[in-house]
């Protein structure tokens, strides 16, 4: 009898225990269920703002142009710095007297050197 009263006593406070479970286990997911909630809330005021600085920062963004203007533009830009300014204009000069040596050289080899066969015939194709 003793060990029965005792086994009920068992059960009794082990229905105990399962109804505190129960009830702590709602608390909690009630508890996660607020969590959740404000994450979301959080996401989308982070999505947002995401959005609004990726406009932001796709106003002030150059156009993706890849055009003469726009290169020439850079180029003014890059001129009209103080500190790389300098050495831009004097790159443009050298680039620029490169080239023209270049175009030139064979002027001058035509103006200097005797005329060959080809030089005729290039000049004068119907011989």
């Amino acid at each position: 009898m003793a060990e029965r009263s005792n086994l009920q006593g068992l059960l009794f406070m082990g229905e105990q225990d399962a109804e505190y479970a129960s009830l702590r286990l709602g608390e909690v997911e009630t508890r996660i269920d607020g969590i959740n909630n404000r994450l979301q809330d959080a996401e989308k005021a982070f999505d947002t703002r995401v959005a609004v600085l990726a406009q932001e920062r796709d106003a002030k963004l150059i156009p993706d142009r890849s055009d003469f203007l726009m290169k020439f533009k850079a180029l003014n830009e890059l001129k009209a710095d103080e500190h790389y300014g300098s050495s831009v204009i004097y790159i443009a000069i050298l680039t620029m007297l490169t080239i023209v040596i270049f175009e030139s050289i064979f002027i001058l080899i035509l103006m200097s050197d005797h005329a060959t066969i080809y030089n005729l015939r290039a000049l004068d194709p119907s011989k």
